[in-house]
């Protein structure tokens, strides 16, 4: 296995990041449909688009591991983020090959696996998954990974706009590694000592990953 996909669930931009250690390549896209979750069909609709939106994103016929962050259910705007990862979740297991996995992360993995850095680091949840992030990109582009952030606007020659990295996107990064690091790639070994010393929070057994496995009718 050497495909990994991972995924930040967000009405207001969902970060997906594809990781092909074999090729060497990491790519990230953002997804944000239109709208608002005015009723539960909006958020129902919503959320196809942006499942749509990942399967269109990803060969959802190739080896891929799939990893995303549980959604916290705790309030009506946490309730829709459990709308969206069902959604997300019900669409992958449709689409994707049946011998691909998915995975989740508790609720707070990404906080957990920061932790580390957090009380050494005045920054902000966000700003520090931004500087983990960038510092493991930098790293793994001066091993060879070619990092690609695919363009959401087009200029009127009809060239791509560039654009950074999203928080969203870099979090979805961080879950990627997450899944690569529980599954022990064999091909990507060789660079977890030198992202250990970014975030020894790679280490922790506090971040639980878990296989989503549908449970049949007794």
């Amino acid at each position: 296995m050497s495909n990994f996909v991972g995924i930040d669930p967000s009405y207001s931009k969902t970060g997906v990041c594809r990781i092909d250690v074999e090729a060497k390549e990491i790519v990230f896209t953002s997804i944000s449909p239109k709208g608002t979750n005015k009723t539960y069909a909006d958020a129902v609709h919503r959320a196809l688009y942006i499942a749509d939106s990942i399967i269109k994103f990803v060969d959802a016929d190739s080896n891929i591991s799939y990893v995303l962050e549980e959604p916290l259910v705790m309030s009506q705007m946490a309730s829709r983020l459990g709308i969206l990862s069902g959604v997300i979740i019900t669409t992958l297991k449709k689409s994707i090959h049946p011998h691909n996995k998915i995975y989740t992360v508790n609720p707070v993995g990404i906080t957990q696996l920061n932790s580390a850095l957090a009380n050494r680091e005045k920054l902000t949840k966000k700003q520090l998954s931004m500087q983990i992030a960038t510092d493991i990109l930098a790293y793994l582009e001066s091993e060879g990974f070619n990092v690609e952030i695919t363009a959401l606007k087009y200029n009127k020659d009809g060239s791509p706009r560039k654009r950074k990295l999203s928080h969203d996107e870099a979090e979805a990064l961080l879950l990627t590694l997450l899944l690569i690091h529980k599954l022990e790639c064999e091909d990507f070994k060789k660079y977890w000592e030198e992202i250990y010393k970014i975030n020894k929070g790679f280490k922790t057994k506090n971040v639980k990953i878990l296989a989503f496995e549908v449970k049949s009718e007794e």
